[in-house]
């Protein structure tokens, strides 16, 4: 979670919300992916800045592999082509250097 820490640091200061990042990682380490997405966006959006694709970048990448990991390929397939293919049209440029 080191990576992750000065942006949500960022985001206390600028919301004024308290992160609470022991339930962040409650989430992550129950693979519960959308109720991640969705407590995240109380904070920030998928386009507000470059940290915050990154982060969200991350979450559908690991929901993908996960997906694979299932060999659920329709599923996989559909996070590839609806999660994370949207990424690309935010910023063309930074979906690259991070894919």
């Amino acid at each position: 979670m080191g990576f992750f820490e000065p942006c949500f640091a960022g985001l206390e200061q600028e919301s004024g919300f308290y992160f609470n990042m022991k339930h962040f990682e409650d989430l992550v380490q129950g693979g519960e992916w959308d109720e991640l997405e969705r407590y995240l966006s109380g904070f920030t959006k998928l386009e507000d800045n470059r940290y915050s694709m990154k982060i969200f970048f991350e979450i559908r990448k690991q929901k993908y592999l996960e997906a694979l990991d299932r060999h659920d390929r329709a599923k996989a397939v559909e996070i590839l082509v609806k999660d994370l293919k949207v990424l690309a049209s935010f910023n063309e440029e930074l979906f690259k250097e991070i894919t």
